[in-house]
């Protein structure tokens, strides 16, 4: 497998029909959240699915044939169980004239702890991926929330090597203060970090679409 070989990205429809030995490989051992077995008790619970607003979406990034990257995606209808409140975004992208939702959400449901979430060695192919998503499925923006330092500093280089024509994602940060009780009634303090989209104006270059950098993006009914 070589850095030329074709990357391709697809959605499954559901972390059931994702290989469980692929994607506990990718996510590793440490982090519980992240597990296979965790995502699959919430299909099979009902905790996420269609009639929820959480409609699992996991993310595959595949090279040469081989799965090198994945993303816990879900397609929201709104905005509960993030632990990140963008109710005020939904609100103003509606007064502007579009649809907030449904959006594209990187995360682990109704678990507001900081983990890993672009699963894999090159985080930026995901947030490719993710872009890519967005864009052919009309998607009003994807959101990667409670993300690691780590992963915060591949949006930068993401950003920065968009800015440099190189990877056309699309992704700024937000940081915000989260706040926790220890025992004995002391409190820590610690920084979390969001990916989310910028609302700006555009100049007409910017706006004309290029082609994504990923070969294909597939999905169920041929969307991505």
């Amino acid at each position: 497998m070589a850095d030329h070989d074709p990357v391709e990205a697809r959605i499954a429809d559901s972390f059931a029909a994702v290989d469980v030995s692929t994607w506990d490989g990718l996510a590793g051992s440490t982090d519980p959240f992240l597990s296979h077995a965790f995502f699959s008790a919430l299909e099979d619970s009902d905790s996420i699915g269609s009639p929820s607003g959480w409609t699992s979406l996991p993310l595959l990034v595949n090279r040469g044939g081989k799965t090198v990257g994945a993303a816990p995606a879900f397609l929201k209808s709104h905005s509960q169980g993030e632990y990140v409140f963008d109710q005020g975004w939904a609100d103003a992208w509606g007064r502007a004239g579009g649809d907030y939702y449904p959006k594209l959400q990187i995360a682990v449901p109704f678990t507001p702890v900081v983990g890993r979430r672009l699963l894999g060695p090159e985080p930026e192919l995901i947030l490719a991926a993710a872009e890519a998503v967005v864009r052919q499925n009309e998607l009003s923006s994807a959101h990667v929330t409670f993300l690691t330092a780590e992963e915060a500093g591949a949006a930068r280089r993401a950003e920065r090597r968009r800015d440099e024509r190189v990877l056309d994602v699309r992704a700024r940060l937000r940081h915000a203060i989260q706040v926790g009780r220890l025992q004995k009634g002391r409190r820590a303090r610690h920084e979390t970090h969001e990916v989310v989209p910028m609302i700006v104006a555009q100049d007409e270059d910017d706006v004309a679409r290029r082609d994504p950098p990923l070969s294909s993006v597939e999905g169920r009914d041929g969307r991505a």
